[in-house]
């Protein structure tokens, strides 16, 4: 999913909530000042400030200003230029709870919003604009701030509070491999995997196994659909897959699972 820019227009009495809680957003200040309501957290913006919301965050922004103006650029998977950095000096992500999430956009910056709020105001879409900018702005940041504050700016994108074990639970059903699994959840691949390590203590490819395994076997014991039924509630592509993959991994064909008293390991 590319990033999605909008131009806002919050008046006193009329706020504006962002819920979306699959993406991350960036939030910049045209103009006015607001209010952002984070649960029981309160920040303070200003004209030409800067706000990044992780996912699993929500705010809800009221004017302090007659009119506020604000462009959300939401996006659920971070480009590449953000995993160049180093967060707390390690590259397990850190227990830190408080971060520099509003900054003084830097002049490059503010360029850069303002020419999206003039092009959104002249009614170019914003599915293009996206297309158009998708890594320029942190690409900007990265240019204009040092390493320390680009990593400090960047922390809650990789210490979303809702955890990485919880997004993983939610999202590994609608999921086939380890790329869609990082994908879905906005990491990429090589960094996915390392923070899957740390948390999981095993590797995601083999964690996804054993839980496909596991679904085979939970199915076959308690379906008695034909392979050709069988192979597609499981979502394999074909029934020699599905076959292919219960003799691999599981040691047994899918008639020997079925009549099977118990399987205490997989063959991994």
């Amino acid at each position: 999913m590319e990033p999605h820019f909008s131009l806002v227009e919050i008046i006193p009495g009329r706020d504006f909530r962002i819920d979306d809680t699959f993406s991350s957003q960036l939030v910049y200040v045209v103009k006015g000042e607001l209010q952002a309501h984070m649960g029981k957290n309160l920040r303070h913006l200003t004209a030409h400030q800067l706000m990044l919301l992780p996912m699993e965050s929500r705010a809800e922004f009221h004017s302090v200003a007659p009119i506020s103006e604000i462009v959300v650029m939401t996006q659920n998977e971070m480009p590449e230029v953000c995993f160049d950095v180093t967060i707390d000096g390690a590259d397990r992500p850190s227990c830190k709870t408080e971060y520099r999430n509003v900054i003084n956009a830097p002049s490059v910056a503010k360029l850069f919003f303002q020419h999206i709020a003039d092009l959104l105001q002249h009614g170019v879409h914003s599915d293009m604009l996206g297309l158009t900018f998708r890594r320029e702005v942190f690409m900007l940041l990265q240019a204009s701030m040092d390493a320390e504050e680009f990593s400090d700016f960047l922390s809650p994108m990789f210490h979303a509070r809702g955890g990485f074990k919880a997004k993983v639970m939610r999202l590994v059903d609608n999921t086939m491999t380890v790329s869609d699994l990082a994908h879905a959840i906005g990491m990429n691949r090589s960094y996915f995997q390392r923070t899957f390590k740390v948390e999981f203590g095993e590797n995601p490819s083999d964690w996804l196994i054993k839980r496909r395994a596991r679904d085979v076997i939970e199915y076959f014991r308690t379906h008695h659909e034909p392979l050709k039924v069988a192979y597609v509630d499981l979502k394999f592509s074909t029934m020699s897959n599905l076959s292919a993959f219960c003799k691999r991994y599981i040691g047994m064909t899918a008639r020997e699972i079925r009549r099977a008293k118990s399987i205490d390991c997989l063959n991994l």
